[in-house]
């Protein structure tokens, strides 16, 4: 019973986001190459040696996870929640008898699937672009890949996680969900100029604990939010 309503719950969030702001996708990906782009003439010089010049641009695409999934993943939430709360359906959905916390988490699943997926495209492009504006193919090591494709968008979600139980929890989240994830996009673009080598200088144990720690915060988030009883949940839409 409960696996076909969390599959209609899935169906209808994806389907509100791609009938009310499909254009964000392809906007999101212009936006980050541009911003990086912009970053690749500030940090390449002339004189670098190449292979430092691949480390940075390496370094770059590890940026692209704070740029994305925290911006795009709560805008898809926030669809997701503002749609139940003009259409007031949240009741009828938790009348099905699915519980609170399930809703949560299916929720936080859909923005999380889909924000890193078009993380993975933006690097994609992004790695294009690099041939086209330097003509230098880039190899990823494994740490690199780890860091790029784990470690970074583990953070990333952790974010969008609390920003979830923000919108999740109050009735009016105001400031927090809008500039929050605003503040970890360009902080990331900003923090990608200054010390474009951060992401490819985790040691194995930087790397575990960020991932340790965003996962806690994941589920640290999930657990409040299954704190709160159904007709919490309903007052509050």
């Amino acid at each position: 019973m409960e696996r076909g309503q969390i599959e209609a719950v899935i169906r209808r969030d994806t389907r509100v986001f791609f009938r009310t702001s499909w254009f964000f996708l392809p906007l999101s990906i212009v936006q980050v190459l541009v911003m990086q782009f912009t970053t690749m003439g500030e940090v390449l010089k002339p004189d670098l040696p190449i292979s430092l010049q691949h480390t940075i641009l390496t370094g770059l695409m590890g940026y692209v996870p704070m740029m994305i999934i925290p911006f795009l993943g709560n805008m898809i939430l926030n669809k997701s929640m503002l749609e139940q709360r003009l259409r007031q359906t949240i009741t009828r959905t938790l009348a099905t008898g699915i519980e609170p916390r399930v809703l949560w988490w299916t929720k936080f699943a859909v923005a999380a699937l889909l924000s890193y997926s078009l993380m993975f495209l933006c690097e994609i492009a992004l790695w294009g672009l690099v041939w086209l504006r330097t003509s230098m193919t880039l190899s990823l090591t494994l740490p690199a890949t780890v860091n790029i494709l784990l470690v970074n968008p583990a953070f990333s979600l952790a974010v969008l996680a609390m920003m979830g139980l923000f919108d999740w929890a109050f009735k009016k989240p105001g400031l927090i969900i809008m500039f929050l994830p605003m503040a970890v996009m360009f902080g990331g673009w900003m923090l990608a100029a200054q010390n474009p080598l951060l992401t490819t200088q985790f040691s194995s144990v930087t790397a575990g604990s960020i991932i340790l720690a965003s996962a806690g915060t994941i589920l640290l988030c999930g657990l409040i939010s299954s704190r709160l009883s159904k007709e919490r949940v309903a007052a509050l839409y």
